[in-house]
């Protein structure tokens, strides 16, 4: 098939517009009591455009989406698309530092905001665009502020007739920001030709008759990419603000009993929720298709768990900001590792369809298989660059491989493990030492629910792990049996010198552990425990 030229009209948009047309009156949308059939998702997608275009904006314009989970977002994306408009869905539940500075470095030409509650009410969202230097605002419903139109009462005055597709096969369709785990995130930009790209490297068979995905975390990251490709095949979404994983539970309980099917996105944390609820054990679980994962590690004991208790339906995604789809690992990987391959519990599964993955060395060559080293990928799936940041961009982008800063192994059928971040290694007394191998061992210990590790400075070893542990409700675990757990299983320099126990683990954007809250929070290091070190 050959590819649309720069200039075509973006499939992305067309297609979806076509695809979207045809379920007519099908539930796409629902949000508590509120529903919204395919029909009047592309009517209100037209009205917002039209409001957008008659307001100044077109394309290459940007528009920033700060939001929780509101039924109208799907809409305002396809809005933004059909006029050619690049688009920067936030979650406003990320706090003000993050909001503030996407909303400088965007760029904006306009802002829609939507109330999500007292950690992000709309008008303090709308004072932060405004700060920021936009002049157009638009909210997602009334509001005290005269200086927001309110965008739905606005489109309800206009009509829905079809309007051409602006945007094109070349253009920028969005600009994602990363997660901020290290620093403020820096904005990536995809054009509607990397998403078209990425759409074709997930998709799998078609979903079931009947089958309602179950958006449980924001639909700014991936869950939104997740949705997006779902109502294309006339799969209904469920919008909600927090995940709960009593709600899902019940949600899966109800499809059970009419002989329906849900499927859902959790990050590791929720999915270790899930696994923990009481009442997971006396729950049908008929009704689920499937439950995806990912933006995260996961403990390689805790996803052979989950299998066994949720059976086959498991399906992880290894992707980043930087490049939207790299591999996947299907229930029939999760299958297999069950029953004869445990290692693939470890693993985050084979390249998709369209994209390289390969492993170098410090030399820059690409190593032999089970061999550790940088993990880099390419294909288009991958970003055109950070948004404005030439320099940053060259030093991870080059002849068209992006050097993700994972570092992991491939074997000789593919499968890719990942062993840690290349700014996340310590080395401890001339010894690399992988945190995440370490929180893996860590949360083996049944009084352990999560555990993050950091490198903190230390003046006899040059570096030290120091280990933030969560308990589990069995209740804190002994010291003493940690160090020995670590050290039984990766040696003494792996062993941390420090430990430190939380009620919970802060995480930043994706479920990930908020690392860099976690060294402002316990550095510098106290000096190393007696005996801590006394192996090495």
């Amino acid at each position: 098939m050959t590819a649309p030229a720069a200039d075509a009209p973006a499939a992305y948009v067309t297609s979806a517009v076509g695809q979207f047309a045809g379920w007519g009156e099908r539930t796409a949308l629902v949000h508590g009591e509120r529903s919204m059939s395919f029909r009047e998702l592309l009517s209100l997608a037209y009205r917002m455009a039209r409001v957008f275009r008659d307001s100044g904006l077109g394309r290459g314009d940007g528009l920033v989406l700060l939001a929780a989970n509101p039924l109208e977002m799907t809409a305002v994306g396809l809005a933004a698309h059909i006029l050619g408009v690049r688009y920067t869905p936030v979650y406003a539940g990320g706090g003000d530092r993050m909001t503030e500075h996407v909303l400088r470095d965007a760029d904006p030409a306009a802002v829609v905001v939507a109330d999500a509650g007292p950690a992000a009410p709309a008008d303090r969202m709308a004072a932060a665009a405004r700060t920021a230097g936009v002049k157009l605002l638009f909210g997602l419903g009334p509001g005290p502020d005269p200086e927001v139109t309110d965008l739905l009462a606005a489109a309800g005055e206009q009509p829905d007739d079809p309007l051409p597709v602006a945007a094109r096969e070349g253009d920028v369709a969005r600009v994602l920001y990363t997660g901020g785990t290290t620093g403020l995130p820096k904005g990536v930009v995809y054009t509607f030709g990397a998403l078209t790209a990425a759409a074709r490297a997930w998709a799998g068979s078609p979903p079931p008759p009947g089958l309602r995905f179950l958006a449980m975390t924001p639909m700014a990251h991936a869950a939104g990419a997740i949705a997006f490709g779902l109502l294309r095949h006339g799969v209904s979404v469920e919008l909600f603000d927090a995940f709960d994983a009593g709600v899902l539970l019940r949600r899966i309980e109800e499809a059970s009993a009419t002989g329906r099917l849900v499927t859902t996105y959790l990050y590791p944390p929720y999915l270790y929720r899930l696994l923990d609820h009481a009442g997971l054990p006396d729950t049908d679980l008929t009704g689920l298709a499937s439950v995806s994962y990912g933006s995260a590690p996961m403990a390689p004991h805790r996803l052979a768990e989950a299998v066994r208790r949720l059976g086959p339906r498991l399906r992880q995604s290894y992707a980043l900001t930087e490049a939207i789809a790299i591999t996947g690992l299907g229930p029939e990987d999760h299958a297999l590792a069950a029953a004869s391959r445990p290692e693939l519990f470890a693993s985050v599964g084979r390249a998709v369809p369209g994209v390289t993955v390969r492993i170098t060395g410090k030399d820059g060559r690409e190593a032999a298989p089970g061999a550790e080293g940088a993990v880099e990928v390419s294909g288009p799936t991958v970003m055109a660059g950070y948004w404005r940041r030439p320099e940053q961009t060259g030093r991870v982008l080059r002849d068209g491989r992006l050097r993700t800063g994972d570092l992991g192994r491939l074997d000789e059928d593919g499968y890719l493990y990942l062993t840690g971040r290349e700014k996340d290694l310590v080395i401890v007394d001339g010894t690399n030492c992988h945190p995440q191998a370490v929180e893996d061992v860590l949360t083996t210990h049944p009084a352990v629910r999560q555990a993050a590790v950091i490198g903190i400075p230390d003046a006899r070893t040059g570096e030290a792990l120091l280990a933030v542990c969560a308990a589990a409700p069995e209740g804190r675990a002994d010291e003493a049996e940690l160090r020995e757990l670590v050290r039984d299983a990766l040696g003494p320099a792996h062993v941390p010198a420090r430990f430190e126990f939380v009620a919970d683990i802060p995480t930043a954007s994706y479920g990930k552990p908020d690392k860099a809250a976690l060294r402002a929070l316990f550095s510098p290091a106290s000096p190393t425990p007696p005996g801590a070190m006394d192996e090495h």
